[in-house]
């Protein structure tokens, strides 16, 4: 059972920058022979998840790109803190993208027009709250396979063909490794570039399981609302 918690976070960083890999953001490493890690977080459930996270890879000479939703379920990137949340990000010296989700299934044949107009649409709202914040950098949430591989007009996609090629790619999406956890792959000679997706919240709660960790998140969150309520003077 793999261990999700910010003292190994702590370490697989430790390890990468000992074995000669150097964090870039996304973009950033165009044109750079390696070794290299963009490390990217899709920020899906919570802000302070992600804010905890990144201060764990400032602390340890990590610089990654956050992914941030407009129309997330579970937080809202425009209150006091969502402003604070990407605030804090720039102060510790990461890059904030686009997390959009696109709404579609995942065997959707994409109208590529439609999806960057509606990717353009959400750049026009983070551009408006947060100027000169946001690369142009794009993770599509639960991606339509069509998406995949895919380059577009006026952003840098985190799904194009070379981060399915050239760049391996690595995730811990539901606590899984399906292809073997990060330390396996850092070796600059052989893996020079790498792309590894972490989603903050699962290294933030405890549990073994995906299940756990995530009824550890709803405790917390029900226990937030709580505590909202009854600062707005709603009887609970």
């Amino acid at each position: 059972m793999s261990n999700f918690s910010h003292s190994r976070l702590r370490d697989m960083y430790r390890r990468s920058l000992a074995a000669g890999y150097r964090p870039i953001p996304f973009g950033d490493e165009q044109g750079e022979a390696g070794p290299y890690i963009l490390w990217r977080h899709d920020v899906d459930l919570e802000l302070p998840a992600a804010i905890s996270m990144a201060e764990v890879e400032a602390e340890e000479g990590i610089r990654s790109t956050y992914f941030l939703m407009t129309r997330s379920w579970f937080y809202n990137l425009f209150s006091w803190e969502g402003v604070e949340a990407v605030q804090r990000l720039g102060e510790l010296g990461h890059s904030v993208g686009l997390h959009c989700d696109i709404h579609l299934s995942r065997d959707s044949i994409i109208d590529v027009p439609a999806v960057e107009k509606r990717v353009e649409e959400e750049f026009e709202l983070v551009d408006s709250a947060f100027p000169g914040v946001f690369r142009r950098v794009v993770s599509f949430h639960n991606p339509p396979v069509s998406v995949l591989r895919r380059e577009f007009a006026g952003f840098y996609s985190a799904y194009q063909a070379k981060f399915f090629s050239d760049i391996k790619y690595l995730s811990d999406s539901n606590r899984v490794w399906r292809d073997g956890e990060p330390e396996r792959w850092f070796d600059g000679e052989r893996y020079p570039w790498l792309s590894i997706l972490l989603h903050p919240v699962i290294w933030a709660y405890p549990g073994d399981t995906m299940p756990e960790g995530m009824k550890a998140y709803l405790d917390r969150r029900r226990e937030k609302a709580r505590a909202m309520l009854i600062a707005d003077d709603v009887q609970v």
